[in-house]
């Protein structure tokens, strides 16, 4: 190729808004739109989770409700009412207790003195209970 000349531009230094396009902005991704959706559906799969879980431990404890002997649970702090110490406790360790039932079904546990017979401590164990009863 060959070395030309200089050549002569034309400079238009007046601008047509019609002519001109807005800059685009950049681009930013959505992030958020994926998410928030993905945030939520997390938590309430939680909030179910933990309900079924809630109401399957309340069917379970209905359920041990209706067996006799069977307590209650315990929700909080238990107080200690009594202490039983060295020979005070020892009647409690003793083989001469026995499962003693009652003629309307209701059980005791019945802890006897050795040397003479006579009842030394008892504990209930079941309310009067019509299964049990005459039996």
């Amino acid at each position: 190729m060959g070395h030309g000349g200089m050549q002569a531009v034309d400079l238009d230094e007046v601008v047509d808004d019609a002519d001109v396009a807005p800059a685009a902005r950049p681009r930013r991704p959505r992030w958020w739109w994926v998410v928030v959706p993905v945030a939520l559906a997390l938590v309430a799969g939680l909030v179910v989770g933990q309900r079924a879980i809630d109401d399957r431990e309340r069917a379970v404890i209905a359920d041990l409700a209706d067996v006799p002997g069977v307590l209650e649970p315990v929700d909080g702090h238990l107080d200690v009412v009594a202490r039983a110490k060295g020979v005070d406790a020892a009647w409690m360790f003793t083989p001469d207790g026995a499962v003693v039932q009652a003629s309307d079904g209701s059980q005791a546990y019945v802890w006897r003195d050795r040397h003479t017979g006579a009842v030394s401590g008892t504990v209930p164990l079941l309310g009067p209970t019509p299964a049990l009863a005459g039996g």
